[in-house]
């Protein structure tokens, strides 16, 4: 029994052997036990247990420890490919666009002569997504031959707009015996800015471009004839046989039909209200960004149309003022200068924002005003604004109907408390769409109260109607 408690005594010392051993590579190494070196470090337990009434055993336990000791230090400083040997490069477009997912490729490369698996782990800017955890990190495994490279690709998904930076990348693989974790952090840091929705803006101005050599029919669907005579061109399949020009066709010995066209540079201006309704979240970004991202889609068809086209935000002071322009650079223009606006927790002044923003216009405009009602002084607000407008300008209201809240009212309530919530909801909901009623029928105002996802293109499909029967 003596034996056998000395023989206990000095494990303890082989235990503190252990434990430094493990510190000693966490620190110089840089790398930590893996789940099986966790598993071998108990093996000795049940063997100390037996010790008790099988002697011999307790001997075993002696020496395991030393040379669980001596295996990893072997497997770090022997077998394991070198921390340095690893290197990766991130790879991101400098803009993303909001509310859309965006690619991210990291590239990792393997210099060392050993097959590695691993996983890598990258620090997102907050407010991205994925990213759930507390350092909004993305993790992905990876497998590397040796001598050889592989890209991790993942997606990010930005909910604000701005300036953000991604923050290191972390590899971590195992050792040749899978005892250790080697972990190696890259201060690889990535400025990016997140715009609004780049992505759907260039798919708008595809989708409603115009295509010269479309016929009639097609044309009319998109929007795209007009009634200013543009010239003639050979006769296609669904042409209207009313416009051919009989003298071109006889001297050409060929069907020839005239084309129109819509009026160009003809006046829009956006006005986008940033008040604080528009700070409300539908769907994970703000009424204001969706507001936002309809009105670069639609001013991108605008000015492709050849229209000047102005933007202008404000909330109970101007934010930015409204420009007029024509041409791509004008849209880059915009596109910079709306990336950093911002939503302000007051409430718009809509009498006095109007009046100023109107100042700018020498002509009969198009005049597109997003913005949200809810509150009856709002309503009102915005209803003696229009009244001033309307006669000398056709006015486009873009309002976003917030689909969460249309459920609520709609719902069975459990209790009186729910009923009153409901209730009160229905309320709001019934004062919003008389509002919108009288703006239609008594001022003359177009309204178009729609989902977030189809702001931009109902705006679009409004526009290409007016500017088809020449309503401007």
């Amino acid at each position: 029994m003596t034996d056998f408690l000395k023989l206990v005594g000095d494990d303890y010392i082989h235990f503190l052997l252990l434990l430094v051993a493990v510190l000693f590579l966490g620190w110089a190494g840089k790398c930590r036990p893996t789940r099986l070196a966790f598993t071998l470090m108990a093996l000795p337990v049940p063997l100390l247990s037996l010790g008790f009434v099988w002697p011999p055993a307790t001997h075993m336990f002696a020496i395991y420890n030393p040379l669980l000791v001596l295996a990893l230090l072997l497997d770090r400083f022997l077998l394991a490919a070198d921390p340095e040997q690893i290197t990766a490069r991130r790879a991101v477009t400098e803009k993303l666009s909001i509310g859309q997912e965006n690619l991210v490729v990291v590239s990792i490369k393997n210099l060392s002569a050993y097959p590695l698996v691993g996983d890598l782990k990258d620090d997102t800017p907050a407010g991205f997504l994925p990213g759930q955890n507390p350092r909004h990190a993305v993790q992905q495994a990876f497998r590397l031959a040796p001598h050889g490279q592989a890209a991790v690709r993942y997606a990010v998904k930005p909910l604000s707009r701005g300036e953000f930076k991604f923050g290191k990348l972390h590899l971590k693989y195992k050792s040749r015996w899978g005892l250790l974790w080697l972990v190696r952090a890259l201060p690889i840091e990535t400025p990016v800015k997140v715009f609004p929705d780049l992505r759907t803006l260039r798919k708008m101005r595809v989708k409603y471009s115009r295509s010269q050599g479309a016929g009639e029919l097609q044309k009319r669907r998109m929007g795209a004839e007009g009634t200013q005579f543009e010239g003639l061109r050979t006769y296609f399949t669904g042409d209207d046989v009313k416009k051919m020009d009989w003298k071109a066709t006889a001297r050409l010995d060929m069907p020839v039909v005239r084309t129109f066209t819509h009026e160009v540079e003809q006046p829009v201006l956006v006005l986008l209200d940033a008040g604080r309704k528009m700070q409300t979240v539908v769907k994970d970004l703000t009424k204001f960004d969706w507001a936002l991202n309809a009105a670069l889609s639609f001013s991108g068809v605008a000015i492709d149309r050849g229209d000047q086209v102005a933007v202008g935000v404000f909330s109970n002071r101007e934010i930015l003022p409204a420009r007029f322009g024509m041409g791509k650079k004008h849209l880059k223009r915009l596109l910079d200068d709306l990336c950093d606006v911002q939503p302000e927790g007051v409430e718009p002044d809509y009498e006095e924002m109007m009046l100023q923003f109107s100042r700018t216009l020498k002509r009969r405009s198009m005049i597109v005003l997003f913005t949200d009602l809810i509150d009856p002084m709002a309503s009102r607000a915005l209803i003696r604004s229009v009244r001033t407008f309307s006669k000398h300008h056709l006015l486009l209201i873009v309002t976003l109907s917030d689909t969460e809240l249309l459920a609520q009212a709609r719902r069975h309530p459990n209790d009186s408390y729910e009923a009153y919530q409901i209730g009160v909801t229905q309320d709001l909901l019934e004062i919003r769409r008389k509002s919108l009623l009288e703006l239609t029928k008594a001022h003359g105002a177009v309204v178009i109260d729609t989902p977030p996802d189809l702001m931009d293109q109902s705006l679009i499909n409004h526009y290409l109607a007016i500017k088809l029967k020449n309503k401007l």
